[in-house]
């Protein structure tokens, strides 16, 4: 077993559920081995989102044995963003950083003691750690696997100037493509000065306020290795999110939210890119683009060239 110097009362472990009685019980066993592996009581909270399926009977019969987990019910819906800003907001006084992890996502053995090592020897001043992840999809159980090296990467804040951003369009890929929530640490502190996540982006949000963090001046630290098994399956939120055409609205919303800091290039580069993806997907999956799914995606088109033409005045 490797033994990290750290202090207990430092780390908590965040299970955001709902309806996930299928998966919930492979997670909590996931992440209690993890925490044996570290040696000492983690306390692991699993708040619940008003679960309308046999998630919370599971939960309880589950817990009942395991002193260092606890229930917390959410007696109405408040969607995911705002269930994590609810245990986030009850963490900020206790605990100096936050482990995550999906109730339908499952934790490798050695998850919180590579991540609590990278905390304690490069990461203290960091927003989060996290790591690259293996994909496992439902119900194939095939596995798509993520990196291996175990190369660690710092990424610096993101420093801003006249109307230009460095690394803009590294910023904006990691949006719909790198920094994934399930599996990571966040640092309470550095959450507490971004002040919250954003419910306004159902499947961003976990982008959105890594963004957030860097405009701030915020670094972080990359894993190479994969820590955790992310779920795949027809009731995920990616799975969701792609059917609705949650993913092409929500980047508009981005486009629009921080058009002062990108350059008028790189709002066109991407704005073609969005419709590019949108007129990709209607080809491949007409019944999926409805009219209204249609014109809701017109509108932001025209909202964020409005948008990028009064910038462009403006300066």
């Amino acid at each position: 077993m490797i033994m990290v110097n750290y202090n207990v009362s430092d780390y908590v472990v965040l299970i955001p559920c709902y309806n996930c009685g299928n998966t919930i019980l492979e997670s909590i066993d996931s992440v209690n081995l993890a925490i044996e592996n570290v040696n000492l009581p983690i306390p692991v909270f699993i708040y619940d989102d008003c679960s309308t399926d046999d998630s919370v009977a599971k939960i309880e019969a589950k817990i009942e044995l395991l002193s260092n987990f606890f229930l917390v019910k959410n007696y109405i819906n408040l969607g995911q963003w705002n269930t994590k800003n609810r245990a986030f907001n009850s963490f900020k006084d206790k605990f100096k950083w936050v482990f995550i992890l999906h109730a339908d996502d499952i934790a490798k053995g050695n998850w919180l003691i590579e991540l609590i090592q990278m905390i304690v020897y490069k990461g203290k001043e960091s927003f989060s750690v996290w790591s690259s992840y293996d994909v496992l999809i439902e119900p194939s159980k095939k596995i798509e696997y993520g990196e291996t090296s175990g190369f660690l990467k710092f990424s610096n804040p993101i420093i801003a100037y006249h109307d230009r951003i460095a690394e803009v369009n590294t910023l904006l890929k990691k949006v719909s493509t790198a920094w994934h929530i399930s599996g990571s640490a966040i640092n309470l502190h550095k959450w507490c000065d971004l002040e919250s996540f954003d419910d306004k982006f159902v499947h961003y949000s976990d982008s959105d306020i890594w963004i957030r963090s860097k405009l701030s001046g915020m670094g972080d630290l990359y894993i190479a290795k994969s820590l955790i098994f992310y779920r795949l399956h027809n009731e995920s939120v990616s799975a969701v999110t792609f059917r609705t055409n949650r993913d092409i609205k929500e980047m508009f919303l981005f486009l629009n939210k921080y058009s002062s800091v990108i350059s008028n290039g790189n709002k066109m580069f991407l704005l073609k890119r969005i419709l590019r993806s949108a007129s990709i997907r209607f080809i491949k999956s007409s019944s999926r683009f409805n009219i209204n799914a249609m014109c809701q995606i017109f509108f932001l088109a025209i909202k964020s060239i409005g948008c990028i033409i009064r910038q462009t005045i403006k300066r």
